[in-house]
């Protein structure tokens, strides 16, 4: 007998149950099914829109989630890191607090601080993101100063007191050189969340089947090389995904994202 003949056989609370966690271990509903070990992005076919993901990054910077029981912001998991890191970093400055955002996407990380802090320390805070989003955000925040956009990495030697990313340094082609980029900013701490990382034989790219959009995997020396010798990596901590990476040789298997603090050595 089929599995399809077995499947018409159940009930149909149980058929559904079925196509669910079918579709869930195929990695389908929410596009999460990798594959592959590439050397570049350049080996793959990379089907990601710019004007798509702009209108979606808008969409997310417009108004955080309230709970209507306290009427304080709703930051989801690592997202509240900002507002801690900006309130601790305040008190060691009198200068304000310079914040660099890579893949910031519309400001949404900006918009959880505002209401997150509703004394807000001085502050400039620097998105860096494709042309875009870059134009979508300056218009959703053209009547506040405090935040800028930028579609290029500031020069080398700016300054800045924190350095926020979130699911974004996999997406670019040459992840490690930007992290070379963030140590001359000379930051108090950079903060890099939801992140594949290994530590398997080597960095590598793979493939986001669903969407076909290229995307690093980390590996842990290579990231300390990066950065080395002024900073070091003095928190590793690992969410709790289950990704469908079966598509991938058992060394290059990262089921899970991860979450990197550097510090100044």
């Amino acid at each position: 007998m089929s599995l399809r003949d077995i499947a018409k056989r159940l009930p149909w609370g149980m058929r559904k149950i079925a196509a669910f966690l079918a579709l869930y271990r195929a990695g389908l509903l929410w596009g999460k099914q990798f594959a592959g070990v590439y050397d570049s992005f350049d080996d793959l076919r990379n089907d990601a829109s710019e004007a798509a993901w702009a209108a979606n990054a808008l969409a997310h910077a417009r108004v955080p989630k309230i709970d209507p029981a306290t009427n304080f912001p709703v930051l989801i998991k690592e997202h509240a890191l900002p507002a801690l890191a900006v309130s601790l970093l305040s008190t060691m400055t009198s200068d304000g607090v310079r914040v660099l955002d890579f893949g910031g996407g519309g400001g949404i990380d900006f918009l959880n601080l505002t209401y997150a802090l509703p004394v807000m320390p001085p502050l400039s805070y620097t998105v860096v993101e494709l042309p875009a989003v870059c134009a979508a955000g300056r218009e959703r925040w053209r009547s506040d100063e405090r935040i800028t956009f930028l579609d290029a990495l500031p020069a080398a030697g700016t300054s800045f007191d924190l350095i926020w990313s979130w699911c974004a340094i996999q997406y670019v082609p040459r992840p490690l050189d930007v992290l070379a980029r963030f140590v001359t900013y000379r930051p108090r701490a950079m903060l890099l969340v939801s992140i594949p990382v290994t530590a398997g034989p080597r960095s590598f790219v793979r493939n986001q089947v669903t969407g076909n959009i290229p995307q690093w995997v980390l590996n842990c020396r290579d990231i300390e090389a990066s950065i080395a010798p002024g900073y070091r990596i003095a928190g590793h901590w690992s969410t709790d995904d289950d990704l469908n990476v079966d598509g991938t040789p058992e060394p290059y298997r990262v089921p899970n994202m991860s979450s990197l603090l550097f510090l100044p050595r």
